[in-house]
């Protein structure tokens, strides 16, 4: 099949297209560390371009988003957890607020990086 030069001018010209979410899967990958990844594509855009491909079909240029999960990690893989200063910083601010009607109550975060 023949390729078709596309231009910035013809991806400008081309016509944005609503769209419905029919269904999105996930894809799972095993890594050979022993994580299992889950990937999916996300689509937040589409152009119907002015031109075709030599079998007379109209093209399509699509703007998305991967979505990526590690899931499984060996714990060997994992970051050891630091100790927090969040409850130091709480009782500084309750002993601050002491005589002023307010109350202090436990707060407990998590972050999670990929």
């Amino acid at each position: 099949m023949a390729e078709v030069q596309i231009t910035p001018q013809d991806i400008a010209e081309g016509e944005e297209l609503d769209f419905k979410e029919e269904q999105e899967n996930w894809n799972s990958y095993k890594l050979s560390d022993g994580t299992t990844l889950k990937v999916r594509i996300v689509l937040t855009g589409v152009k119907r371009l002015k031109k075709y491909r030599p079998d007379n079909m109209p093209i399509y240029i699509i703007q998305s988003q991967n979505v990526v999960r590690a899931i499984d990690v060996p714990e060997n893989l994992k970051l050891k957890p630091r100790p927090s200063t969040t409850p130091n910083h709480l009782l500084s601010l309750a002993s601050r607020l002491e005589g002023k009607n307010a109350q202090a109550k436990t707060v407990t975060m998590s972050y999670f990086w990929i």
